[in-house]
């Protein structure tokens, strides 16, 4: 999400990051990226090499199962965010 509400919404699902990991089974790297006007919520897989064809069907699958975990956890939440429902000065945004 980049809009001006992007830095609401990531502090909104910040606050779920345990739920939301657990839903996802692995780990998330959390980046607000202070200096930009969009943060970013990812997760990586550096067991293999996207030059090795051969390891492909694995990475696909790895990829198509981790986009449809993404879906089933991100889908609802994103749809039902209000960025009302965070205060800057409440929170911190780190």
């Amino acid at each position: 999400m980049h809009d001006d509400d992007a830095k609401s919404y990531y502090q909104l699902l910040l606050q779920e990051k345990e739920k939301i990991e657990e839903s996802i089974g692995a780990e998330l790297e959390w980046m607000e990226l202070p200096e930009k006007k969009g943060s970013r919520i990812a997760l990586y897989n550096e067991e293999y090499n996207p030059k090795d064809e051969k390891s492909w069907p694995i990475q696909h699958e790895w990829f198509i199962q981790t986009l449809e975990s993404f879906d089933r956890t991100f889908r609802n939440r994103v749809k039902a965010l209000n960025s009302g429902d965070w205060n800057f000065e409440d929170g911190d945004t780190t």
